[in-house]
C-alpha cells in the first residue's frame, strides 16, 4: 500500500528533524520519473516602481544570460489571470462546489506555510499570522489550489484544495510551538539559547535548535515536493519571524560558504547544519521553480523588541528579517517586512502571481555536470524590476530507473491532479442499512477529443480513499469500462460518465480517482475531500444530493448503484433552460426513540441572493420505513431561472436537530 505524494503535510511531518516522540513509520514515497530537461523554464514577474505588473512585453524585450552568456529564447508566453470580481453574495465565495475537476486553465498553486516552530506565543503575532493567511485565501481565484502546512505540528494541515472553508479551518488551528512555552532557568553558559533539560516533549534537546531546523527544513521539503508540479505558477507564502542565526545569513547564494560566527557557542554545530539546509533549499527552489514570499507577523514592533520586552537576551534577533529577505530574493519572491498591515503585500503577491511571463531557453552549455548555473534576466524597459529564480542546477546523466508503476497508480500519487485526461467527479454518501459503513455513489465524467470514426475505448478507473492525514489507504476499487465513442460535428469532445461505488466507515477522507484511456494512452486524475457522516448515530442526517438531468450523458457501470439508489447521478452542473433537472436525497433518523416529523425547506437563490424557488414540506413520521429512512426527489424548474450561477439549499429540521446540503449550479 502506497500513500500519495500529495499528502504534503504528512510527508513533511514525518521528515521533520528530531521529532521527540516516536514518529510513525514513514510511508514509502512514490517513485519519481523525470524526463530529461531539454529547455530551461523561467517564470518572470515584471513590476514597476509601485509593484504593479507590467503588461505588453514581448520576447524581444528580454535578455537572458546564463553564467554571463546570452541565451536564445525558444518559447515565450504572457500570462494574465484576472483577479476574481468581488462576490456579490457570500455563498459564491464560501460554498464549495460538490463537483471537482482537474482543469489547469488559469490555475495557480499556493502553499501557505505557517511557522509555528518559530513564531512566539504573542497574541498580536498569532492574530497577524492568521490574518495574513486568510487574506490570501480570500483572494484565491476559482481555479487556484492552495494547501496549508505548518513547520512543527501538521495534525491540522490541509492538502491542496480550492475549498476556502477547509483552508480557513486549517489556518484557524495555528498555535505557537515549543518556543512559546515558558522555560525553566537556563544555564549561564547557554545565554541566547533556550533549554528544556527534562521537558516531556523534547528531552535533552535544545528547543531553539529544534525550532530553527524545523523551520528551514520544512521550507526545503515543500520546495522538493513542488518539483513534481510543472507548467504552473507556484507560490510559497512563508509566514515566519525568521531564523536568527548570523552564519545562516552568509548563505546568500549557491556555492557560497559561510563562517561560524558563533565561535564556541553551543549552537555552532547546528548553525553549520542550518547553513547546509538553506543551501539545499535554494537548490530545490530553483529546481521546482517556486517563488517564496516571506511575511513577518512581528510587524513594525519587530522580533528584537519582543525579546527585549520579555527580557530575553537574543542579540541575533534582528538578523531574522535578513533571513526572510535572503530566502525571498534567492527564489524570485519578495519579503514583506516592517509593516502592521501586510494585506497590501498579500494583494501584490497575488497580483504578481497572476500576471507573469513564461520564458524557455535552450542552454548553450550542453554539459550534464549537475553544476549550478547563474541566470540573469534583463528587460529593455526603464524603471521596472524583474524577479525570477537566480539560477538552476544543470541535469546529470540519469541512470536507468526501475519499472514504473501502473499509470493509474502513478496518477493518484501525485502532488496535484494530472490533467492529461479531462475528469470531473461528484460524490454522494448514503447509509447502508444494518451496517456502520456508508456507500459513496461516485459519478466520474470523462472527456476526450471526438474520434474521426467509431471507436471503442477501454477506460481503466482506479478509486482510492485515504484517511485525513493521507497516511493510510482505507478503500480501493479498480474497474474497466468499455465506452463506444462516435464521430460527431456538434461537439469537440466525446463525453461519457462512469458510475461506481465505494464503501467506507464514517470519517474524513481524501478521495483520489484516476482514469486511463487505452485509445489515447493517457491518464488523468482528480482529487476530492469527502466527509462521510455517521448515519447510525446522528439523530437527523441527509445523504448526499444526486442530481439527474435529461437529456442524459452516456454512462457506464449503472449496475454499481442499482441496489443503492433509484436514480442515475450526473456530474453536470451547467444546464440549458430546456433541460429537465431533478434532485434526489435520503433522509435518516437513526437515533433511538420515537420517529419525528421532519420539516424540509428547499430554496434556490441566484448570485444576488434573490430567491428563485422556495418550497417547504413536512415529512411525517409515518412515511419513514423500517430502516428509519425516507427518499425525497423533486424537480428544479431551471426554465424559470435567469442565466447565471445558482445555489440549491436543502435544510431538514426535527426538533433541535438539523441537517443541510448545498449544490451549486449554473443556468445558461
Amino acid at each position: 500500500m502506497r500513500a500519495p505524494a500529495a499528502c504534503l503535510a504528512l510527508w513533511i511531518a514525518l521528515a521533520a528533524v528530531g521529532d521527540a516522540r516516536q514518529a510513525p513509520t514513514q510511508a514509502p514515497q512514490p517513485p519519481r520519473f523525470r524526463t530529461e530537461v531539454e529547455v530551461v523554464e523561467l517564470d518572470l514577474s515584471v513590476t514597476d516602481s509601485n509593484h504593479r505588473p507590467v503588461h505588453g512585453l514581448t520576447a524581444a524585450d528580454f535578455t537572458v544570460l546564463e553564467d554571463g552568456q546570452p541565451q536564445s529564447i525558444v518559447q515565450f508566453t504572457a500570462v494574465d489571470i484576472s483577479d476574481p470580481p468581488p462576490s456579490p453574495t457570500a455563498w459564491l465565495r464560501d460554498v464549495a462546489a460538490d463537483v471537482n475537476d482537474n482543469s489547469i486553465a488559469d490555475r495557480r498553486v499556493f502553499v501557505i506555510l505557517l511557522d509555528d516552530a518559530m513564531i512566539p506565543a504573542d497574541p498580536k503575532m498569532v492574530n497577524a499570522t492568521k490574518e495574513m493567511a486568510r487574506s490570501l485565501v480570500n483572494r484565491l481565484g476559482p481555479s487556484d489550489l492552495a494547501a496549508v502546512v505548518f513547520t512543527l505540528n501538521n495534525s491540522h494541515a490541509q492538502e491542496f484544495t480550492s475549498d476556502r472553508v477547509r483552508l480557513r479551518a486549517a489556518i484557524d488551528t495555528f498555535a505557537p510551538g515549543f518556543r512559546g512555552l515558558s522555560p525553566p532557568a537556563r544555564p549561564a553558559a547557554a545565554a541566547g539559547a533556550t533549554y528544556f533539560p527534562s521537558n516531556a516533549f523534547l528531552p535533552d534537546k535544545n528547543v531553539d535548535t529544534y525550532s530553527y531546523q524545523s523551520s528551514v527544513q520544512t521550507l526545503e521539503h515543500v520546495a522538493e515536493l513542488l518539483t513534481d508540479v510543472s507548467h504552473q505558477r507556484k507560490i510559497l507564502m512563508y509566514i515566519s519571524v525568521g531564523v536568527p542565526i548570523p552564519s545562516v545569513m552568509t548563505v546568500a547564494g549557491p556555492g557560497e560558504t559561510g563562517t561560524d560566527a558563533m565561535g564556541q557557542d553551543p549552537l555552532s554545530g547546528a548553525a553549520a547544519q542550518l547553513q547546509q539546509q538553506l543551501t539545499e533549499l535554494f537548490r530545490l527552489a530553483r529546481l521546482s521553480n517556486v517563488n517564496v514570499y516571506s511575511f513577518d507577523p512581528a510587524g513594525l514592533d519587530g522580533l528584537a523588541n519582543y525579546f527585549l520586552a520579555h527580557r530575553d537576551s537574543n542579540p541575533d534577533a534582528r538578523s531574522s528579517t535578513d533571513y526572510l529577505r535572503v530566502v525571498a530574493e534567492n527564489t524570485g519572491g519578495r519579503a514583506v517586512l516592517d509593516t502592521n498591515s501586510a494585506d497590501q503585500g498579500v494583494a501584490e503577491m497575488v497580483r504578481e502571481s497572476g500576471s507573469y511571463y513564461l520564458v524557455a531557453y535552450q542552454s548553450s552549455n550542453p554539459r550534464k555536470d549537475g553544476k549550478y548555473r547563474k541566470v540573469d534576466v534583463r528587460v529593455d524597459r526603464p524603471g521596472v524590476t524583474v524577479r525570477t529564480r537566480a539560477g538552476y542546477n544543470a541535469p546529470r546523466e540519469v541512470a536507468a530507473t526501475k519499472r514504473p508503476p501502473p499509470a493509474t497508480e502513478a496518477a493518484v500519487a501525485g502532488l496535484i491532479p494530472r490533467p492529461d485526461v479531462q475528469l470531473q467527479i461528484a460524490i454522494a454518501p448514503f447509509a447502508i442499512p444494518g451496517k456502520s459503513e456508508a456507500a459513496l455513489a461516485i459519478a466520474a465524467d470523462v472527456r476526450q477529443p471526438t474520434p474521426k470514426e467509431r471507436t471503442t475505448d477501454n477506460i481503466e478507473l482506479l478509486t482510492r480513499a485515504y484517511d485525513a492525514e493521507n497516511q493510510k489507504m482505507r478503500g480501493s476499487q479498480k474497474e474497466v469500462a468499455k465506452v463506444v465513442m462516435r464521430p460527431t460535428t456538434d461537439e469537440p469532445d466525446a463525453q461519457f460518465e462512469i458510475v461506481s461505488r465505494l464503501d467506507l466507515k464514517p470519517g474524513h477522507y481524501n478521495l483520489r480517482l484516476a482514469a486511463h484511456s487505452t485509445v489515447q494512452d493517457k491518464t488523468g486524475s482528480v482529487y476530492s475531500a469527502i466527509d462521510v457522516p455517521d448515519f447510525e448515530k446522528e439523530s437527523l442526517s441527509l445523504s448526499g444530493v444526486i442530481v439527474s438531468a435529461v437529456p442524459a450523458t452516456a454512462s457506464a457501470g449503472k449496475e454499481a448503484l442499482a441496489s443503492l439508489i433509484p436514480v442515475m447521478p450526473t456530474t453536470k452542473r451547467t444546464f440549458a433552460r430546456t433541460d429537465r433537472v431533478s434532485a434526489f436525497l435520503r433522509i435518516y433518523q437513526h437515533a433511538k426513540g420515537t420517529l419525528s416529523s421532519v420539516r424540509l425547506d428547499i430554496r434556490v437563490v441566484d448570485d444576488h441572493d434573490n430567491a428563485n424557488f422556495h418550497a417547504t414540506e413536512t415529512v411525517t413520521a409515518d412515511r419513514f420505513d423500517a430502516t428509519r429512512t425516507v427518499d425525497h426527489q423533486f424537480d428544479l424548474p431551471v426554465a424559470s431561472f435567469a442565466p447565471g450561477p445558482h445555489l440549491l439549499t436543502i435544510e431538514a429540521t426535527a426538533g433541535r436537530a438539523s441537517a443541510r446540503r448545498d449544490v451549486r449550479f449554473v443556468v445558461k
